[in-house]
């Protein structure tokens, strides 16, 4: 946990990178056949708990999922996690925008 937290901005920027190798908007596409990019490689722990309650935090994805996948069996467990993590998970907020802001103008 502790080396975790030290180098989450390494971690964060590792995880955009795959998170948007695809593109910008083909991680957050919706489908009544599959899950989204981010949903899948969260699944897969490609991605952690940390860069999903940060994306969150910028981009606010969880709602659209809610009330896209309100009636499925997995999405509404994710979002719960997201959101019980949100108030532990300390970070600084410009600099992770800034992160961000870098990976999505490459």
């Amino acid at each position: 946990y502790l080396r975790r937290r030290q180098s989450l901005s390494y971690i964060y920027t590792n995880e955009l990178g795959r998170i948007f190798d695809k593109g910008l908007k083909v991680p957050f596409t919706v489908s009544h056949s599959t899950y989204p990019r981010i949903v899948l490689l969260f699944l897969r722990g490609e991605v952690s708990i940390e860069t999903m309650v940060i994306l969150d935090d910028f981009l606010g994805f969880t709602n659209k999922f809610d009330k896209y996948y309100e009636n499925d069996i997995i999405w509404p467990r994710i979002s719960k996690k997201i959101g019980k993590y949100r108030p532990f998970l300390k970070y600084d907020k410009p600099k992770m925008k800034n992160i961000l802001k870098n990976v999505m103008t490459k």
